[in-house]
C-alpha cells in the first residue's frame, strides 16, 4: 500500500500482532478443538477486517494525494501561463502567483480534512475553477495593458508625424498634439472605468487618426499659400520689370492680387488634400493667363509643390467653385 502513512502502517500491523496474540492466547486456554477453531476463525475475520480498513485508508489516501496532484499540476499551469503575459507588470504576476499559491494551500487543506471522495472531488474542481478565474482576470488584465501600450504608441506616433509636418506653424502643432494628449486621456479613463478596452481604443485611435489628418490638411494648406504667394510674387516682379505702361502695370499686378486672395481663400476652405492641390493649380493658371494676355513669361504650374496626396478621396468641390464664381463676378 503506497498512499497510507508509515505511522498508519505501523498502526494497522501492530492491531495485526495484537489480533494473534490475543488469539493464541485463547487458543492456550481452550478446552477443545472446537474452540481452538473459534479462536482461529475470529482471528483471521479481525486480521481481514484490519487489512480492509488499511486498503480503504489506503484509497482514501491515494484520492488525497491525486486530488493534490492534479491541483498541483493546475497551479503549475496557470503560473507557466501567466508568465507568459507579455503586457502585465511583474508585479501584477506575482500577484497573481500568489494568489493561485493560496487557492492551493487552502484547496489542500480542505482535502486534509474531508471524510469522503465526494467531497475530495468538490474541493478539487472548486480549486481549480478559482485558479481558472485568477488566469482569466490576469488575462483581462494583460489585454487591458496591452490596448494601453497601443494607445500610447498610437499617439505617440501621431505627435510624431505631427512634428514632421514642415509647414504648421509652431502654434498648429502643439495645438494637435494637445488634442492628441486629451483623446489619449479620455481613452485611458474610460478604460479605468472599465469599459471594453477594443471599443476604447477604436474610437480613440479613429479620434487621433482624424486630428492627425486635420493636421495633414493645414500642412497642406499652409504649403500652397506659401508657394502661391511665391507665384504671386514673382509674377507681380516680372509685371514690374516688363516694358508695360504705368496704367497696365497696375491693373495686372491689381489682377494678380486679386486671384492670390481668391486663391488663399479657397485653398483655406479645401475640404481636403486633391482640394488644395486643385484650388492652388488653378490659382496658379489664372496668374499664368495675365501674364499670358500680357505677353509675359509664365511663372509656371507649380504641380511639384510636395503635398501630402495619399489617395484619399475628394470630399466635395466647393473650395473650387466658390473660388471660380467669384472669378467669374470679377471679371464682370
Amino acid at each position: 500500500m503506497d498512499s497510507i502513512t508509515p505511522e498508519q502502517k505501523e498502526a494497522a500491523k501492530a492491531e495485526i500482532n495484537q489480533i494473534v496474540e490475543d488469539s493464541k492466547e485463547a487458543i492456550d486456554t481452550a478446552t477443545t478443538v472446537d474452540a481452538i477453531q473459534t479462536s482461529v476463525e475470529d482471528g483471521k475475520h479481525a486480521i481481514d477486517n484490519v487489512v480492509t480498513e488499511a486498503k480503504t485508508q489506503d484509497a482514501f489516501a491515494k484520492a488525497q494525494n491525486d486530488a493534490k496532484k492534479a491541483l498541483d499540476d493546475k497551479a503549475t499551469e496557470a503560473k507557466a501561463a501567466i508568465d507568459a503575459m507579455d503586457s502585465i507588470t511583474p508585479e501584477q504576476k506575482e500577484a497573481a502567483k500568489a494568489e493561485i499559491n493560496q487557492i492551493v494551500e487552502d484547496s489542500k487543506e480542505a482535502i486534509d480534512t474531508a471524510t469522503t471522495v465526494d467531497a475530495i472531488q468538490t474541493i478539487v474542481e472548486d480549486g481549480k475553477k478559482a485558479i481558472d478565474d485568477v488566469v482569466i482576470k490576469t488575462q483581462k488584465d494583460n489585454h487591458k495593458n496591452q490596448v494601453i501600450k497601443d494607445l500610447e504608441d498610437k499617439a505617440e506616433k501621431a505627435k510624431e508625424l505631427v512634428d514632421n509636418m514642415n509647414h504648421l506653424t509652431p502654434n498648429q502643432k502643439e495645438t494637435a498634439k494637445h488634442s492628441i494628449d486629451q483623446e489619449l486621456s479620455n481613452g485611458l479613463q474610460l478604460i479605468e472605468k472599465g469599459n471594453i478596452p477594443n471599443t476604447v481604443i477604436d474610437a480613440s485611435g479613429q479620434a487621433i487618426d482624424k486630428i492627425v489628418a486635420e493636421a495633414r490638411l493645414q500642412d497642406a494648406k499652409n504649403e500652397a499659400s506659401v508657394r502661391l504667394k511665391e507665384v504671386a510674387t514673382k509674377a507681380i516682379e516680372t509685371i514690374k520689370a516688363s516694358d508695360l505702361t504705368q496704367s497696365q502695370k497696375e491693373n495686372a499686378i491689381k489682377e494678380v492680387e486679386g486671384i492670390l486672395e481668391g486663391g488663399l481663400t479657397a485653398i483655406g476652405s479645401s475640404a481636403n488634400l486633391n482640394e488644395v492641390k486643385d484650388n492652388y493649380n488653378i490659382a496658379v493658371k489664372a496668374i499664368n493667363e495675365v501674364l499670358k494676355i500680357q505677353k509675359l513669361p509664365e511663372t509656371g504650374v507649380g504641380d511639384g509643390i510636395g503635398m501630402y496626396l495619399s489617395g484619399l478621396l475628394m470630399i466635395s468641390g466647393l473650395g473650387v467653385l466658390a473660388y471660380s464664381k467669384r472669378k467669374k463676378r470679377e471679371s464682370q
